[in-house]
């Protein structure tokens, strides 16, 4: 979303926005949709594309159908551009035209989305101010905040109305879109006034878009009251493994994984349970990637403290599942195991992935592949152990007798354990007798140095897979960050076969997915030869993610950023190493003060302090040691403090924290509130004076200047 053009809106200007709120609109039929724009806008693509729509009287299916037409309308530079084919940036829209102000409009394109869909003002309130709309939607009870859909509290349904808050303002809200649908995790949206990897990246544009239900940038996701069609939530179902007596990982929406390490001939042991808003029948399984089997009936039953737990989710036949197999059957190395559930409507869906790596029992010699193809550019995976100090594993073309030629590349390993991959496994050594080609090869595992055979393994390489791809962000590679902080990584790739997906690993661990996906339609203008991928990957080549630190250990990490390609081929794009510091100490308010620390904007603020504060009263409200000083750096011990003044805490000579003090009606600076700084504001609002300290003078906390804070004001010297 593009950056506001001034500040605050003044009072004037805000009156004037709302005289527009319920601007007539030509009817919409029940059957078809008829809209009478302006001549520019009736002139372009997107008002045909908008009139080429059945209206289904279903509200919520019809208000994104009308969103989903404007995918791509562009802002115009002026009143005559409005078309939404070129762009302007200049906040000139038909929605904006509709609304009967052209200003930032993402809020009046929902509004104009629910007008044009018949959805009326009652159920999705016309409004340009998106913290007004938010608060309509709050007060009716319609408002769901992040953190609750997240922990399954409400799943979003297409139709719905999404708030997001940015750091540029201080306001509640700051963008908004709708839903147009939520899975795994993952809520899909239209918005306006924004940008996307293949509309405007520099904003001003109506784009689709995807964000994981765990970031931050969403506060609210709202349920309007819509008066046809199915206004209920979508099936949904909650997932939880036992990973130990104590310990257990849950979900809702999506599978839950967890790794097992054993060895070989161990019993395997997985229960958990799972819930499902549309009844389960059955619970089924499958060992690595074969063919699903049902799990033995005395294996899954019906746990009554769970059902209580989950009272909502009813017509379950079985919620739980616990099974004992004996891993005598898989492989040495890496397994995978696979519980699904199958509901009463016939679908079935994903419950767990556990990872199994089986380690041979102690004293045996192995050699094992996951796969016996590969592509040639990708490189050659292997887990190997050896009798004795002499063994190792060598690489040869089919055909050829070990001893009577040299090895292609080989590893030598003894009595360890190891995993590494030829050509670019550190432990791999290169004989140069040439690059990996597409062909048929084997791997042995020799007892000694005379080339006694003790396993070995036929090798197929493929075709190389002709990927491409490229990590822009982070960048540089290597850098620091402090813990909980987040950094950026966006990257785009290219394949054949196209892109399921992107994700990441830390320290090579499990694979994290990746938000915020799209298309990069400028790959296959600039490089030609990249044009042969358009079609494969026209729904996904891109990605930008923001990742948080978190939960990370302080220390380095190598993080990892791939893609899989829709045939699986894992694609690497880059690796970077990140290393975590321990955070600097953050100021933090005491409880029942009153005092307000917001980090929302640009520069940290602590608020809503009463003029008069003292020096030793504005200290301790910090839950810890702090530094008061004025305007110009300089320390202050006593008297009061005033707006502008700064809390700094000092970790020796260095500054780890610093907040801007705001004392409220204080408009000079000077700690008090009196006559001059309600001069300050008046002018302000006559347009003769630029207030020094906004916030300040937003006396009301109602985020803008108006009038009512000169009558708050009055108040609060009075």
């Amino acid at each position: 979303m593009k950056t506001v053009s001034s500040k605050l809106l003044s009072a004037v200007a805000l009156i004037l926005a709302f005289t527009f709120i319920f601007a007539a609109m030509p009817a919409i039929e029940a059957d078809a949709l008829s809209y009478s724009g302006s001549s520019s806008y009736a002139s372009g693509k997107y008002y045909r594309k908008l009139t080429a729509i059945q209206l289904s009287g279903v509200q919520r299916a019809d208000i994104v159908a009308v969103a989903n037409s404007q995918v791509g309308y562009q802002e115009g530079s002026g009143s005559s551009s409005l078309s939404g084919e070129s762009y302007g940036g200049s906040n000139y829209t038909e929605y904006g035209r509709w609304y009967g102000m052209q200003d930032m409009w993402c809020a009046m394109f929902v509004s104009w989305c629910a007008n044009v869909a018949g959805v009326s003002s009652s159920i999705v309130y016309y409004h340009a101010y998106t913290p007004s709309g938010l608060s309509w939607f709050q007060s009716r009870g319609q408002a769901y905040k992040r953190s609750t859909v997240a922990a399954g509290g409400y799943t979003p349904i297409a139709g719905d109305i999404i708030y997001f808050k940015s750091p540029r303002n201080s306001n509640p809200t700051n963008h908004i879109g709708i839903v147009t649908g939520y899975s795994n995790g993952t809520v899909y949206t239209v918005e306006g006034n924004t940008s996307s990897a293949t509309v405007s990246t520099n904003g001003g544009a109506v784009a689709a878009k995807s964000y994981s239900i765990s970031n931050t940038y969403i506060v609210y996701i709202c349920k309007p009251a819509y008066t046809t069609g199915n206004n209920t939530t979508a099936s949904s179902y909650v997932n939880n493994i036992d990973i130990s007596g104590t310990e257990s990982t849950s979900k809702t929406n999506a599978a839950v994984s967890h790794t097992i390490t054993a060895t070989k001939g161990e019993d395997i042991s997985f229960q958990g349970w799972s819930v499902h808003s549309d009844g389960i029948s059955k619970f089924q399984w499958n060992i690595n990637n074969t063919s699903w089997g049902d799990l033995p009936a005395d294996a899954a039953s019906l746990r009554q403290d769970v059902a209580n737990a989950y009272s909502t989710y009813k017509n379950n036949d079985v919620n739980a599942f616990s099974y004992k197999v004996s891993s005598g059957g898989l492989n040495v190395g890496a397994n995978t195991i696979q519980i699904r559930g199958n509901t009463k409507k016939g679908t079935t869906y994903n419950i767990a992935t556990y990872n199994v790596f089986l380690y041979p029992q102690p004293g045996s010699t192995y050699l094992s592949v996951s796969r016996t193809s590969f592509a040639s550019d990708e490189g050659i995976t292997f887990s190997a152990k050896g009798a004795n100090d002499l063994a190792w594993v060598g690489l040869f073309k089919a055909g050829e007798v070990p001893g009577s030629v040299s090895s292609m590349y080989w590893c030598e390993m003894g009595k360890n354990d190891v995993t590494t991959s030829i050509p670019n496994g550190s432990d791999i050594i290169d004989n140069g007798r040439g690059e990996l080609t597409p062909g048929e090869y084997v791997l042995y595992l020799f007892v000694d140095e005379d080339y006694t055979v003790d396993q070995k393994i036929n090798i197929t390489l493929t075709e190389p897979e002709r990927a491409h791809s490229s990590l822009d962000f982070p960048n540089p590679k290597k850098f620091e960050i402090f813990q909980g902080d987040s950094f950026l990584s966006a990257g785009w790739a290219l394949h054949p076969s196209g892109i399921a997906s992107f994700y990441y690993t830390i320290d090579d661990g499990v694979k994290n997915g990746m938000t915020h996906l799209g298309v990069r339609t400028d790959l296959y203008d600039a490089v030609p030869t990249y044009a042969e991928y358009r079609e494969a990957c026209s729904d996904l080549n891109y990605y930008d993610t923001t990742i948080s630190t978190t939960g990370w250990t302080v220390g380095k990490h190598v993080v990892k950023f791939g893609a899989i390609a829709k045939n699986g081929y894992d694609i690497l794009l880059g690796v970077s190493e990140v290393t975590v510091k321990t955070p600097p100490v953050r100021f933090t308010i005491k409880n029942g003060l009153g005092a307000i620390l917001d980090r929302s904007g640009s520069t940290p603020i602590v608020k809503n302090i009463a003029a008069g504060t003292t020096v030793a009263e504005m200290k301790a409200m910090f839950n810890e040691e702090c530094t008061i000083v004025d305007v110009n750096g300089t320390v202050i011990t006593d008297g009061r403090v005033g707006t502008g003044s700064r809390a700094r805490y000092y970790n020796g000579d260095v500054i780890d924290d610093e907040v801007v003090i705001i004392v409220t009606a204080d408009i000079d600076g000077d700690g008090i509130a009196n006559g001059k700084d309600l001069i300050r504001i008046k002018k302000f609002l006559a347009n003769t004076v630029t207030l020094l300290f906004e916030i300040a003078a937003d006396v009301n906390g109602d985020g803008l200047v108006t009038a009512d804070d000169v009558s708050a004001a009055m108040d609060y010297i009075g």
